[in-house]
């Protein structure tokens, strides 16, 4: 029996996940809870394969991931957060998490995501990229540290607080042209592609604590 459990915090949230749920192909069961630690004590008793994790809810951090992710049955867990919090799912995927859902994903997008999950298939290109994080680039990140220009550490950090490049030149007195230039940099030194990546990659590193 495949089972899904959603942790959110605000009803309208829960229901709208729940009906999206109930329309994904091999879905048994839905379970909903608006509490962290009675999500822990129902993974422990009933493990899910899945859970959806509201990034809001108080407690819903780090922690919480790690220790639902190495619980028995080892659930993937998903996080539900905002568009811009690049820290936030920075560190979501260090401690774990499979992937970032994006408030503003749609019924179709989000069951298209919990059927390709469940299926035991990894999420990457196949689900759309605009709107879930992937954990597997967290897995390609450097060995060894690179050396980042102090320009670059601030335009890093800039990223982790979910700053645009316009307001991160605006901080730096750069211009935007030049902020790109320097994440294009920052982003090869530290083999990724995207803001969450590079700010995951500086958690690890701890370039960014």
């Amino acid at each position: 029996m495949v089972t899904l459990l959603i942790c959110a915090g605000a009803p309208e949230t829960r229901s709208a996940l729940e009906r999206i749920a109930v329309s994904v192909p091999g879905l048994d069961r839905v379970q909903s809870t608006v509490d962290v630690v009675e999500a822990g004590a129902i993974v422990r008793k009933e493990p899910p394969d899945l859970v959806l994790l509201d990034a809001q809810l108080p407690g819903a951090g780090p922690d919480t991931v790690r220790r639902l992710v190495t619980s028995l049955g080892a659930p993937r867990v998903f996080m539900l957060g905002s568009r811009d919090d690049y820290a936030a799912m920075a560190l979501a995927l260090a401690a774990g998490a499979s992937g970032f859902v994006r408030p503003d994903v749609s019924s179709v997008e989000l069951a298209a995501l919990l059927a390709h999950v469940l299926s035991g298939r990894r999420v990457g290109g196949a689900v759309p990229p605009e709107h879930v994080v992937a954990a597997q680039a967290a897995a390609q990140v450097p060995v060894q540290r690179p050396v980042l220009t102090e320009r670059e550490v601030q335009v890093l950090c800039g990223m982790s607080e979910g700053r645009s490049n316009a307001e991160i030149g605006r901080g730096l007195y750069l211009s935007e042209d030049t902020v790109k230039t320097h994440a294009q940099r920052l982003f090869r030194k530290l083999g990724v592609n995207d803001r969450a990546h590079a700010v995951a990659s500086g958690f690890r590193l701890g370039v960014l604590s």
